[in-house]
């Protein structure tokens, strides 16, 4: 997805392609300093993201108005809130914006699983369950979601059996 905004970029931008594309990305983050538009901040906030600098970034990702986005799906902008503000520890705003992706896009794989961590991080798991089986129905042969698919189900049975129905 980035890869092809990337390749998209105009002449202006050759610079920064030229720095991103040999892995110095201090460096390509220092190309986008000229520039100062919404394809720029997005540019800076990925390339931040990918430096590690969760924090920052959302800087960059909040100068842009998510109804105004063209370059990107608005599913992935959300997507990229969410895990800004997941890596800074802020799990309320990155439920927030992982839900906001998932309103666009249900099929947003990445939105649904980290979304999903964050709810067995806090022990809500009807809604942790509920999104393991569409993750699975996604990806079935992705072995992180079946272990914790079935962790989840046993706890739900365990808590179940636990009660006295008679």
């Amino acid at each position: 997805m980035f890869q092809n905004l990337i390749n998209d970029l105009g002449r202006e931008y050759e610079s920064f392609k030229k720095v991103f594309r040999t892995g110095k990305l201090a460096d390509a983050y220092a190309e986008l300093n000229g520039f100062n538009d919404d394809k720029s901040n997005l540019l800076k906030a990925f390339v931040l993201i990918l430096l590690k600098k969760t924090g920052k970034a959302l800087e960059y990702l909040g100068k842009l108005d998510a109804s105004k986005i063209d370059f990107i799906e608005k599913d992935i902008y959300f997507e990229l809130m969410g895990f800004c503000y997941n890596e800074e520890h802020n799990k309320l705003e990155a439920t927030k914006y992982y839900l906001k992706s998932l309103e666009i896009n249900p099929n947003n794989f990445y939105s649904r699983y980290n979304l999903t961590n964050i709810y067995l991080e806090n022990k809500n798991y009807k809604n942790a369950y509920q999104n393991l089986l569409i993750l699975n129905e996604m990806d079935p042969e992705d072995k992180a979601i079946i272990t914790n698919l079935e962790k989840v189900k046993k706890f739900i049975w365990g808590l179940l059996a636990s009660f006295n129905f008679t």
